[in-house]
């Protein structure tokens, strides 16, 4: 799905818009599936926005609100591998029990699951699942939950991430990204994913401009679980004196 902005600024025309929509598709190329939609909208009048536009009389398709109804949900990261950064650990007055908090970024995860916490490695199994729903149902992407496991942990912190036992992340020393950088950089350089964060070399393979994308590896002082995929482990902020200076995706 795309869209032609501000088409009201052109006085309606279907010329422009075909003309647009010409432009568009040679710019991305292969990006887009067959059959995405150019929709002609103007949010300042609400044209093709929620109700088709009088004004638009040329086009026969949908409008935007109607374009994003039809979209379906992927389910890939439910029947990935089970992903849970850890976001914290929380003793509650029921016996001191250790409360596990975190988000289910990829698969799924159920009371009495045999789990491994990558980078600590510790191992053993889900004893309860505590969430808002409470009906005991498997916890799916996007849920955030907590847990309780069956063993006392001892090294397990914030920025693991627990991972089903048959299919345990690998942390990773060094990664090749894309990545883009919104200034030149000096010194080191902390990145962050999810809920880990460590200190890392950016190694350019080519000079990139400012603002450009550009292939980097780079090089963490401490592993961090970062993988190519579409959940937030593939997603690195790069910051700099708690400013965020450029943002990169994994590719290896």
């Amino acid at each position: 799905m795309r869209k032609s902005h501000k088409i009201d600024l052109f006085g309606y025309k279907a010329s422009v818009y075909e003309e647009m929509r010409g432009k568009l598709a040679s710019l991305m190329g292969g990006l887009l599936p067959d059959g995405a939609m150019t929709i002609p909208v103007s949010a300042a009048c609400g044209d093709n926005v929620v109700e088709r536009s009088p004004h638009t009389g040329w086009y026969g398709g949908p409008t935007l609100f109607e374009c994003m109804e039809g979209l379906k949900m992927s389910d890939s990261l439910s029947g990935g591998p089970l992903r849970l950064p850890v976001q914290g650990l929380y003793k509650n007055g029921d016996g001191g029990q250790v409360i596990v908090a975190g988000r289910v970024e990829s698969g799924t995860l159920q009371a009495g699951q045999a789990i491994q916490f990558a980078v600590s490695g510790e191992t053993g199994n889900v004893k309860k699942v505590l969430s808002a729903w409470g009906d005991g149902r498997a916890a799916k992407v996007g849920d955030n939950i907590g847990i309780v496991c069956d063993w006392q942990l001892n090294s397990v912190d914030r920025g693991d991430v627990c991972c089903a036992r048959e299919a345990v992340a690998i942390p990773k020393s060094e990664v090749e990204a894309h990545t883009i950088l919104l200034e030149p950089v000096s010194g080191p350089v902390i990145a962050e994913c999810a809920t880990a964060w460590t200190e890392c070399e950016i190694i350019r393979h080519a000079d990139t401009e400012i603002g450009e994308v550009g292939e980097v590896m780079l090089r963490f002082k401490t592993p961090m679980v970062v993988e190519r995929g579409r959940s937030s482990l593939s997603r690195l902020a790069l910051k700099q004196r708690g400013k965020i200076i450029g943002v990169a995706v994994v590719t290896t």
